[in-house]
């Protein structure tokens, strides 16, 4: 039976490619943000293979601290092959649906 199945299709824009040929998928990066309870809301755009861009929607719970560790922890897990840029703004629209995207993946 299952030798019939070719793909399983799935949500390939909410995966990010690393340059070794990993992925981080949509999972791991909602685990990492819920430790950060100074951040509202999270978007994460990748415009090349080896750059990510973090929008990030804060609170006053927020710390420098913990833009570190978001750098810190993106950079481990990347085996410091990803450049990583943090974008703050007041708010991450929402798309038709009524959903913000959290991975967007240009490449």
């Amino acid at each position: 039976f299952f030798s019939k199945i070719k793909n399983i299709g799935g949500r390939s824009s909410e995966v990010v490619a690393l340059p070794n040929g990993g992925k981080l998928v949509v999972h791991y990066f909602t685990i990492l943000f819920e430790y950060f309870k100074g951040i509202n809301h999270f978007q994460v755009i990748q415009d090349k293979l080896n750059n990510l861009i973090l929008n990030l929607v804060v609170n006053d719970k927020y710390k420098k601290e913990d833009e570190k560790s978001i750098i810190k922890e993106l950079k481990k897990v990347t085996n410091n092959q990803v450049k990583i840029k943090l974008n703050y703004l007041d708010e991450i629209k929402k798309t038709s649906s009524g959903k913000r995207r959290i991975i967007i993946s240009e490449i």
